[in-house]
């Protein structure tokens, strides 16, 4: 079974983004509303916290606390100790200092998701309109495994503050890990749309080349494979050229020849050597035959025409050959990719929306896609 690694950033693995921490900034401190017994021991417990000197800062905080005697000062104290705690990595304490004199969601979000208090994190983030903060919820529920309910987060995300490229990386994600198979492929094609790389076509192309299909769409998803730049390794070459040099296309099974070669993907040793032989040499016996059997009637001999055209990069003369195959899944299929290829767009999605059948009606939707996209890829 072909197997293509997921993305780097593994969108069928995807975990959630870093949360960005709200700053937790030192409070300012009016000389003529701290007493010294609280101001000073403050002022020494912001200096030991910018040295992470934890223990130094928090005995300070201590020493402020049981000075403090009006609001202003004791509010004053918690806000330093929120500062201090942060400073310091006790995120944990930090958020409670905050809650006890009234924080916002913005500041006790990302503080209890800093400290793993995960249902906490979504309670308060779920209180702001901030977008950055209602991330937390989704990444929340992500930390907690709850994959539904982090789609879920994901897609209002979406809907407030659009299709963003990480909205839907993490939503990709989180609907593959939930088991939504449908939700998945829709959401990266929606990926693909807004960044068309090869890393995020290799993300949908790796789905859909575990489903079983016949064995001309199996061809076309390699050669969609095959023209996203995700064809790189050896075995997957080895596959494509036996597709191809089995199904009438020995031209398209020696242009990837020599295309592994010049990668590096497959060795330059005397076995290959005698594979790309025996290939250009199928592959010029059908260039010999290729103008008698594009004048043939027979579906096959048209459909084996085709492909040679295809595979001396002659896609114009492909397309209209595949074109007198007739209507079936396989040679609708082809005309459209070879249209794709030869710059014909609009008759391109005209043809691959005609192709029907298992399989074959899934790679014509992609074809369709990488049409729309490849100019800005």
């Amino acid at each position: 079974m072909f197997r293509v690694s997921t993305l780097g950033l593994a969108l069928a693995l995807a975990t959630a983004a870093p949360v960005t921490m709200v700053a937790v900034t030192t409070p300012a401190m009016a000389a003529d509303a701290l007493s010294p017994a609280v101001g000073n021991p403050l002022k020494e417990a912001q200096a030991a916290a910018k040295k992470r000197q934890a223990s130094v800062a928090v005995a300070k905080i201590n020493e402020a606390r049981k000075a403090a005697k009006t609001d202003f000062e004791k509010t004053t104290v918690a806000k330093t100790a929120a500062y201090v705690y942060t400073a310091t990595g006790q995120y944990a304490k930090a958020a409670q200092e905050l809650e006890a004199i009234g924080g916002t969601p913005n500041q006790l979000a990302p503080l209890y998701y800093q400290a793993g208090q995960y249902q906490k994190a979504i309670q308060a983030a779920s209180k702001s309109n901030s977008a950055d903060v209602q991330l937390i919820v989704a990444q929340s529920y992500v930390k907690l495994g709850q994959h539904a309910q982090a789609a879920a987060a994901y897609k209002k995300l979406i809907a407030i503050g659009g299709a963003k490229k990480q909205y839907l990386e993490n939503l990709a994600g989180a609907q593959y890990r939930a088991g939504d198979k449908a939700g998945y492929l829709q959401t990266v094609e929606k990926l693909i749309r807004v960044d068309p790389s090869p890393s995020n076509w290799k993300a949908l192309l790796h789905n859909l080349s575990d489903e079983a299909m016949p064995t001309g769409a199996k061809l076309g998803l390699f050669m969609l494979i095959n023209a996203t730049g995700n064809l790189d390794s050896e075995a997957e070459y080895n596959e494509f050229v036996q597709l191809a040099a089995t199904n009438g296309a020995s031209t398209l099974a020696h242009q990837a020849l020599q295309e592994a070669v010049k990668e590096g993907a497959l060795p330059k040793d005397a076995r290959t050597q005698r594979t790309v032989q025996g290939v250009e040499a199928r592959a010029k016996q059908a260039q010999a035959q290729v103008a008698k059997l594009a004048a043939s009637k027979t579906p096959a001999d048209l459909l084996t025409a085709g492909k040679t055209y295809y595979g001396m990069g002659q896609y114009d003369v492909a397309a209209a050959t595949f074109a007198k195959a007739g209507n079936t899944p396989e040679a609708l299929l082809l005309k459209g990719i070879a249209q794709v290829r030869a710059g014909q767009g609009a008759a391109a999605k005209a043809t691959l929306a005609q192709v029907k059948g298992k399989g074959y009606e899934d790679v014509a939707s992609l074809w369709s896609l990488y049409s729309a996209t490849k100019k800005s890829s």
